[in-house]
């Protein structure tokens, strides 16, 4: 069997492998989400308990705040896109 005869089989990626790069994109957007969580929180509820406050000049309370929270949410929707709707595995590598 020549190397083009085996390539030749798939014009396009295999289904097991598209399969499991949907599943990196979920994984991926999770971890994502939980590593925008966690930035909230050591944020907003850790570090007043250590005694830091945030001043005016500070980047963390504008516009930190809200790209932290559009990251979580775009995040999380993400995952619950693929994971739901499940859509045509090309438009979720897309």
């Amino acid at each position: 069997m020549t190397p083009k005869a085996i390539f030749s089989r798939w014009k396009t990626i295999p289904p097991d492998i598209m399969k499991q790069a949907c599943r990196r994109v979920r994984l991926m957007s999770l971890s994502i989400g939980v590593i925008w969580a966690i930035a909230i929180v050591m944020n907003d509820v850790v570090a007043p308990l250590l005694g830091h406050h945030h001043t005016a000049h500070m980047l963390w309370p504008m516009p930190g705040r809200p790209f932290a929270v559009i990251g979580l949410v775009t995040s999380l929707a993400t995952y619950w896109a693929v994971r739901r709707l499940k859509p045509p595995p090309e438009t979720i590598l897309n």
